[in-house]
């Protein structure tokens, strides 16, 4: 045996790589399966990324509208307090108003006693004084 290839065997060998089939090369078919897929699950977690944060938004306009709420309360609060203020003045000047005027009416009391007081001898004694007929 020859270690060189007969010319039957290169010749067959010629004949097989001239006619072969080529290999079957990679289509651009599973490469685009895969790039559908990665784009599905993009979609789907943009998606879900998205609900929550709708939903955190949500929670921070509610958080906004209980803030406002008690800011609201608090000014309600501060003006009820500045007129509870303004009562309470208006109360003692109505007190200090009845305390004057409680006064004055003692003092007429008084005067009028006194003046019924004076009048009362006076016409006692002016039925004795007078000369009978």
């Amino acid at each position: 045996m020859s270690s060189r290839p007969n010319k039957a065997d290169h010749a067959e060998l010629q004949y097989q790589s001239e006619h072969a089939r080529p290999g079957k090369t990679p289509t651009a078919l599973p490469y685009l399966a895969v790039l559908v897929a990665a784009a599905f699950l993009l979609l789907v977690m943009a998606y879900f990324m998205q609900r929550r944060t709708a939903e955190s938004v949500e929670g921070l306009n509610q958080s906004v509208n209980a803030i406002h709420s008690f800011d609201q309360l608090a000014d309600e609060n501060q003006s009820l307090r500045l007129e509870l203020e303004q009562v309470r003045g208006e109360l003692a000047d109505a007190q200090d108003r009845q305390l004057q005027l409680e006064e004055q009416l003692r003092q007429v009391r008084e005067a009028l006693a006194q003046a019924q007081a004076q009048e009362a001898p006076e016409t006692s004694q002016e039925p004795e004084a007078s000369p009978a007929p």
